[in-house]
C-alpha cells in the first residue's frame, strides 16, 4: 500500500511539475499568438467588439505573421492596419509575400514595412503594415479572413519568437486598426505584454504544492 501511494504522489508530483514548468514558460509561449484587441483606442468600439488575432512564427531568418479578424456581425470591423516590435536583435523586416485567405496575393498592397510608427494612444511600434486608402477593399482584412505575411529578418540572430514579443514605449506588444464597422465607426486595438509576474507565482505555486505533498509520504 504504502509503495502504491508513493508511486501516485511520484506521479501526481511529476503531473504538477510539468504544469510549474509550463506556467514558467507561459509570457514566451503566449507570445506566439496574441489578441489584439484587449485595449481599445475608443468606448464604441470598445475591446469587446474588437477580436482580432496576431501569430508570430520563426524560422532561421523567416518571420511568418498570421493576421485574423474574428469580429462578428452585428459589429463586423475591416483591418486595414498592424503594428509591432522586435529586440534590438532586428534591425530590419522585409515583406516576402502576403497572401489573403480569400483574395490570394496582396503582397503589393501592404508593402513596404514601416517603422517607428507612432499608433494614438498606443506609443510607438518598430515596425508595421497599412494598406493605403485608395486600395480595394479586398485587399484589406474583413471579418472572418487572414492573411499570411512571410519577411526576411535582418540582424543578428539566431532569432526566435521572443524577438517579436518586445512591448514598446507604452507597454503594448501590438496593435490593429479596426476601421468601417457599423455607422462607419473605427478605433485601434492593442495587446499589453505579457506579465511574468503572474506565470511566476502560479509555477511557484503549484510546485510548493507538490513538495509539500511528497514530504508527507
Amino acid at each position: 500500500m504504502a509503495a502504491a501511494r508513493h508511486s501516485f504522489v511520484s506521479t501526481l508530483f511529476g503531473a504538477v511539475l510539468a504544469v510549474a514548468v509550463t506556467a514558467f514558460a507561459a509570457p514566451e509561449a503566449r507570445a506566439n499568438t496574441i489578441t489584439l484587441s484587449q485595449f481599445s483606442s475608443e468606448a464604441d468600439p470598445g475591446p469587446s467588439v474588437l477580436k482580432a488575432t496576431l501569430s508570430f512564427a520563426v524560422a532561421g531568418s523567416e518571420l511568418t505573421l498570421t493576421l485574423s479578424n474574428g469580429t462578428m456581425a452585428p459589429n463586423k470591423y475591416s483591418i486595414n492596419e498592424v503594428f509591432w516590435n522586435g529586440t534590438a536583435n532586428v534591425t530590419a523586416l522585409t515583406l516576402m509575400s502576403a497572401t489573403h485567405s480569400k483574395s490570394g496575393d496582396v503582397t503589393a498592397a501592404w508593402d513596404p514595412v514601416e517603422t517607428a510608427s507612432h499608433v494614438a494612444g498606443f506609443g510607438t511600434f518598430d515596425f508595421g503594415l497599412t494598406v493605403p486608402s485608395n486600395m480595394h477593399k479586398s485587399n484589406i482584412l474583413e471579418s472572418g479572413e487572414h492573411i499570411d505575411f512571410v519577411f526576411t529578418i535582418t540582424g543578428t540572430g539566431p532569432f526566435s519568437m521572443a524577438d517579436f514579443a518586445d512591448p514598446n514605449d507604452k507597454g503594448n506588444v501590438a496593435a490593429a486598426k479596426f476601421v468601417s464597422g457599423p455607422g462607419d465607426r473605427s478605433a485601434f486595438g492593442a495587446t499589453p505584454v505579457p506579465e511574468p509576474g503572474t506565470a511566476a507565482l502560479l509555477g511557484a505555486g503549484l510546485l510548493g504544492m507538490a513538495l509539500a505533498g511528497r514530504r508527507r509520504c
